[in-house]
């Protein structure tokens, strides 16, 4: 095959759909969701707002003739009352909802406040315009006079009525706006633990260094060179999971997978020492998965890859009065706290893992880091009750 041909076939392959490993109800971009989300108001431009405006129409024309029932005497007047009642009915609801959705981008940059007064003034407008084209079209179509003082008393009472249908309809909107955004606000932040751990497993630091090591250690030992693949098979088929609450012993399982990969490039100079409690206690203890890993991945890439001195990592797991308390720690020289420190404070942050770990255990749960001369210390703190007390 020449290479004309060949590269012919590499754009095209290029130019195919890519899937992703994101998840597919997760992909809509924010921008859409907000401009859906900021005005919540069905329109005339889709099936389903079509349908609920026909809907609309339909209750409160059937609903008005039958207040009306006892003023009519023969099925003429009733079929008259019906007819005044839908054209009156659908003639407000095409005036104002045509009117706010040809208004819905100007609309939508207003406040709450300033959204309820456009909407009762569109409504309050479009009533009488309503009831004189509905007057007009009676007497076009059925040929029947409607009387001014008739007219007047009832496109008074619809003034009066309208006021507290549209709140009625602005109150179901608010609700549903509030709904939106709060999934939104879910959605984001599902976004953003979704790209944490993409970052953490596949940024171009640990990928290109796994890569190295493997190359390294299929050219001088296939055993380890096996070890290690079976390691990263493990790590990314658990960390690719959605975020979810998982048994503290399973994310210590993910933990050994990462440290495996680690430990085949740092050799003797990483060491971590486990303090934990007994298995079945593991076992009742929860955790988001892939936090602890993250913030053992955090303290070997700002303490273990900026020091040549063998460092170790105390990874200390407490359960004490509902309370877990996990603290990472490791001892650093004082010639190297200014080095730590500068790096520290520039990219050691935890304000994404706070906002996942405290979604899961409320406002209470924290995490924070502590350095002085003699060691850098990272503690997770977050309620969690007896499992076994609950049960």
């Amino acid at each position: 095959m020449g290479s004309a041909t060949k590269a012919a076939n590499w754009r095209q392959y290029l130019s195919k759909p890519r899937a992703s490993i994101a998840k597919p109800d997760h992909t809509l971009p924010l921008s859409d969701i907000r401009a859906d989300n900021r005005l919540f108001f069905p329109t005339l431009n889709s099936h389903s707002g079509r349908f609920f405006w026909l809907g609309v129409v339909i209750f409160f024309s059937f609903y008005e003739t039958a207040t009306l029932l006892h003023f009519i005497d023969d099925w003429q007047q009733l079929g008259v009352q019906l007819f005044r009642a839908i054209s009156t009915t659908g003639l407000i609801v095409l005036f104002s909802v045509g009117y706010l959705s040809s208004i819905a981008p100007q609309l939508a940059q207003k406040t709450r406040p300033q959204m309820f007064w456009c909407v009762m003034i569109t409504v309050m407008v479009a009533v009488p315009l309503a009831d004189l084209v509905a007057a007009g079209l009676q007497w076009l179509i059925l040929g029947t006079d409607t009387d001014v003082v008739v007219w007047l008393s009832r496109t008074f009472i619809d003034l009066l009525i309208a006021p507290a249908v549209a709140m009625l309809f602005f109150y179901h909107f608010n609700y549903q706006y509030t709904k939106n955004c709060r999934h939104q606000q879910q959605l984001e932040q599902r976004l953003i633990e979704q790209n944490e751990q993409l970052k953490a497993r596949i940024s171009p630091h640990f990928f290109f260094n796994m890569l190295n090591t493997m190359q390294y250690l299929i050219e001088t030992d296939r055993t380890a060179a096996e070890a290690l693949i079976r390691s990263i098979s493990s790590l990314y088929r658990m960390s690719f999971d959605e975020v979810r609450e998982v048994a503290l012993i399973d994310e210590i399982e993910i933990c050994q997978h990462y440290l495996n990969i680690e430990q085949y490039r740092f050799g003797e100079k990483l060491i971590v020492h486990w303090l934990m409690p007994d298995e079945d206690t593991l076992y009742d203890m929860v955790i988001p998965s892939l936090m602890l890993q993250m913030l053992l991945e955090k303290m070997i890439n700002f303490v273990v890859e900026m020091l040549d001195d063998t460092v170790t990592i105390w990874v200390a797991i407490k359960w004490q009065n509902d309370w877990v308390d996990i603290e990472l720690s490791c001892v650093i020289q004082p010639i190297n706290y200014d080095t730590i420190q500068n790096h520290a404070q520039r990219y050691l942050n935890f304000s994404e893992q706070t906002r996942t770990l405290q979604r899961y255990f409320g406002d209470q749960a924290s995490i924070g880091y502590q350095l002085d001369h003699t060691q850098i210390l990272i503690d997770l703190h977050y309620p969690l009750n007896d499992v076994s007390i609950l049960m």
